[in-house]
């Protein structure tokens, strides 16, 4: 694991190797949508705290979230683990094709425009591909 930080980096919600709940953030949802539909509805029946008032609690919510993230291979986190930023997070994949890791990006949400997302995450969805493939993963 390792951490870049920007040249606008404040200061880090979670330390290098911190967990968040599978339902916070673009990253841990990205590894909730790989597990298999009865371990998620196992995981959603208990109950969920929220980390902001943002944060999706609501199984039909993170259901949709779930079902977005396996059609377009991402996630986008937005003022659910800390208010002010966005985050964006991708799969990665070993040589099995099992998700063994999740790559994320975040930053403050004023600098990168809602119009600016698609591209940001297709960066980072490129950047795991790249991992994934060093793993030894063919699509």
């Amino acid at each position: 694991m390792e951490r870049l930080d920007g040249d606008f980096a404040a200061g880090h919600y979670l330390q290098l190797g911190g967990v968040l709940p599978l339902l916070i953030g673009a990253a841990p949802r990205v590894l909730l949508a790989a597990l298999p539909d009865e371990e998620i509805a196992s995981y959603l029946a208990r109950p969920l705290s929220q980390n902001t008032p943002k944060t999706p609690v609501d199984p039909d919510e993170l259901w949709s979230a779930i079902r977005d993230i396996r059609d377009t291979g991402g996630s986008v986190s937005r003022d659910d683990v800390l208010l002010g930023v966005k985050a964006f997070g991708a799969p990665v994949y070993d040589h099995t094709g099992a998700v063994v890791a999740a790559l994320s990006l975040s930053g403050i949400s004023a600098h990168i425009p809602d119009e600016q997302e698609p591209h940001v995450l297709q960066q980072v969805r490129q950047a795991a591909d790249k991992a994934s493939s060093a793993l030894g993963y063919t699509a």
